[in-house]
């Protein structure tokens, strides 16, 4: 008899553990993504051709291709998109992501698998010095989980931002940039002790032709499908080079993009 409890007994208390550590995750990933919301602007200023006219001729097309004069400016954006992502040496996977994008405080996504038969679900975070990649079977059991590379993942953000959240590197948001050429500029965010750089590149009219981390190894994003949003002008389709091993999109198409505006709750900084 006491050894027929003790076979029920454990496995309902690793079980138990599970689910606890689960609701503790989830818990501290709803913090976040509200900790992240608040970072948007309290005033509503809207953009205006000065805001960059000192940059480098790259960057100021960039600025003036992506964000209408008159568009609210807005920091904090949530994108939900349907990507492909690769876990370790499986197979690429298709998931619907939810992400938070802060620049230059932090990034959240969370992902959701679209296989029934293999369900998964997961998150990457960069906020306040911390990064981790998770991911759970089943939504309870956890695999292919690892600390993640703080620099790597917000180099990602970098180029997330580039991408969806242009208004995040606009000179008054502390972002550094730097002419490499007439279609190319470097941009350099910091947040907290963390210095990240991120380089794009432009075509005459501004559209972004490509956003990259630097170093010649860095990945890589090629943007097209470029739609206008709330005064904004993104990419709806993005492919993904020289992901490092880990577990971030291959690549990504946009389903639907909401900017956070500003609220009573929202950060003055």
């Amino acid at each position: 008899m006491l050894m027929l409890l003790s076979l029920l007994i454990f496995p309902l208390l690793a079980l138990a553990i599970l689910a606890w550590q689960r609701l503790k995750q989830l818990h501290e990933d709803d913090s976040t993504w509200a900790a992240l919301a608040s970072k948007t602007p309290w005033h509503d200023e809207s953009f205006d051709e000065t805001m960059v006219a000192g940059l480098p001729v790259a960057a100021r097309r960039f600025f003036l291709f992506a964000i209408r004069p008159g568009t609210p400016l807005r920091t904090v954006v949530e994108v939900k998109s349907t990507a492909k992502i690769s876990i370790g040496h499986r197979p690429p996977a298709e998931v619907t992501t939810y992400q938070i994008l802060a620049a230059p405080h932090g990034s959240l996504s969370r992902y959701y698998s679209k296989n029934s038969l293999a369900l998964f679900s997961g998150n990457s975070l960069v906020y306040e010095g911390r990064a981790c990649l998770r991911f759970w079977c089943w939504k309870m059991f956890p695999f292919g989980s690892s600390g993640a590379s703080v620099t790597v993942l917000f180099e990602r953000m970098g180029i997330d931002a580039a991408l969806w959240a242009p208004a995040g590197l606009l000179p008054r948001n502390g972002v550094i940039w730097q002419e490499i050429s007439d279609t190319a500029a470097r941009a350099t965010m910091t947040s907290g002790e963390l210095t990240q750089s991120i380089e794009i590149m432009v075509q005459p009219t501004g559209q972004l032709e490509w956003v990259r981390g630097p170093g010649p190894d860095a990945t890589i994003a090629v943007p097209s499908g470029f739609r206008l949003f709330d005064g904004y002008q993104l990419p709806t389709n993005v492919k993904f080079q020289n992901v490092p091993e880990a577990i971030v999109p291959l690549s990504s198409r946009t389903d639907a993009i909401r900017f956070v505006g500003p609220w009573i709750g929202a950060s003055h900084a």
